[in-house]
């Protein structure tokens, strides 16, 4: 199985081009998982939600369906994983109804966090309970050489079973768009060397895509070998897609999950709700109203 999905499940511009045209908010999860089996989750990376939030998640998403949360910037940026102990307690409480529904949980470290600091993370690491899983997603330059501080950081994660993320942007920064849109993801967005591994059953990759849908395919290209040797292997991995333009990400998911499935027998994607909505004549719209 693959766990495909995008960074968010609830995006207002979806509306008319993925979401039904009169989606409301209270119903985006549940369209969102009638497409996607997975969602990074990119809300908890700014604050813990409540408790009736997460309850409401857990109410709405299929049994089926994984969530990849991020753990809290509090922890990861602002305590740099140090003297954060009470704060990792409350978001895991916090968390801990989703966790039958949970994938990976992203500990995304900043560009500053090297190899100095491994340690740190290794200390992180051992306080960490294993009643969820875990993914890390490094930032720093040295851990994309090869040698000794990728080795290294490879083999401290895999003795503690938690994933290294593979995080790729290079479709992105091929682009020389001069859209504001595009300019600031740039801005935003690592840009990192390529990078493949898989420490664990559940790889993870973001993907972060050229605006232009077409112009992916030679990025992605290389990812198809990988992730159907990885399923080859037994493997479940999970797949992320991004764009500048979050609007048009359901659309690049939908193609490049086509370019996986001539490769790999997959089932198709459900179509999207919007496409399953029931289609009304503009006439007899117009007739209803008298």
């Amino acid at each position: 199985m693959v766990h495909l999905g995008l960074p968010i499940w609830s995006n207002k511009d979806w509306r008319g081009s993925f979401f039904t045209a009169d989606a409301e908010s209270e119903t985006h999860l549940q369209q969102y998982s009638s497409v996607f089996n997975a969602v990074e989750g990119n809300t908890t990376f700014y604050g813990i939600p409540t408790a009736a939030t997460v309850q409401k998640w857990q109410e709405q998403a299929p049994k089926d369906f994984r969530f990849c949360f991020k753990v809290p910037k509090s922890i990861t940026h602002d305590s740099s994983l140090q003297r954060c102990d009470l704060l990792v307690k409350e978001f895991l409480k916090r968390m801990e109804p989703l966790a039958p529904i949970m994938g990976p949980m992203m500990i995304q470290l900043p560009a500053s966090f090297g190899p100095q600091h491994m340690d740190i993370l290794q200390r992180f690491l051992t306080r960490l309970p294993m009643s969820f899983r875990y993914a890390v997603e490094v930032r720093h330059l040295d851990f994309f050489q090869l040698g000794v501080f990728s080795d290294s950081l490879d083999r401290m994660l895999e003795n503690y079973k938690v994933e290294r993320v593979n995080f790729d942007s290079r479709a992105l920064f091929s682009c020389d768009s001069k859209d504001e849109i595009v300019i600031e993801a740039q801005r935003k967005k690592p840009r990192l060397p390529y990078h493949c591994q898989a420490l664990s059953k559940t790889p993870l990759l973001r993907f972060v895509g050229h605006p232009d849908i077409a112009q992916n395919d030679a990025f992605f290209e290389p990812w198809v070998t990988t992730i159907a040797q990885w399923l080859a292997e037994g493997r479940r991995p999970f797949v992320f897609f991004h764009m500048a333009n979050k609007k048009w990400s359901p659309q690049l998911a939908y193609h490049l999950y086509e370019k996986l499935r001539a490769v790999v027998e997959l089932n198709a994607l459900p179509v999207s709700p919007v496409e399953r909505a029931p289609h009304i004549d503009a006439t007899e719209a117009q007739l209803d109203l008298f």
